[in-house]
């Protein structure tokens, strides 16, 4: 039985072994398994930001779709579209291996390299700081600060009759 985890509002996830991985709103994955030497998610669809601290003898796998990202200790964004059948990874820095569709002998991404994946289309686009292979890839998205949970909010008292019946200061200006 995988763990499932939905992020309507998002959702950071915290490793005891120094790893992290927040779910960006609307995304939605899986734990399949997860022990002291290798821990396996699935992204079913969205985007997670994630970020692994490398250890020897310690293996983080990652599938988005058709596509397996081997972890070795880095920090990236990955997202799997199941319906567009795309796949984007954004190298912050580190180094994974991706396998999948038009990927027969994998690709080793490294800091500073976006690849986006039409599967449908059968297309392949690569950009790094030393230039583009295939067309022009989409910009990365700004870097995701990791949430820190807020403490709950109360909810505002209601207004009596008297309050709301006396203008605010924009309101008496106008």
């Amino acid at each position: 039985n995988a763990l499932k985890l939905v992020g309507p509002d998002g959702i950071f996830l915290d490793g005891a072994d120094g790893a992290a991985v927040r779910l960006e709103p609307g995304a939605e994955a899986s734990v399949l398994s997860a022990s002291a030497e290798t821990t396996r998610m699935a992204l079913r669809r969205g985007t997670a930001q994630v970020d692994v601290v490398h250890r020897e003898g310690v293996r983080w796998e990652l599938e988005a779709g058709p596509f397996v990202v081997r972890i070795t200790g880095t920090r990236f964004r990955v997202g799997w579209d199941p319906a567009a059948q795309t796949f984007d990874i954004w190298m912050e820095h580190g180094t994974v291996d991706v396998t999948g569709p038009m990927l027969a002998d994998g690709r080793r991404m490294a800091p500073g390299e976006v690849m986006q994946v039409w599967v449908a289309e059968r297309r392949v686009e690569v950009r790094s700081g030393r230039g583009t292979t295939g067309a022009a890839a989409p910009s990365p998205p700004p870097p995701v600060a990791p949430t820190v949970p807020a403490a709950p909010v109360a909810p505002a008292p209601a207004a009596t009759s008297a309050e709301a019946e006396t203008p605010t200061a924009t309101e008496a200006g106008s």
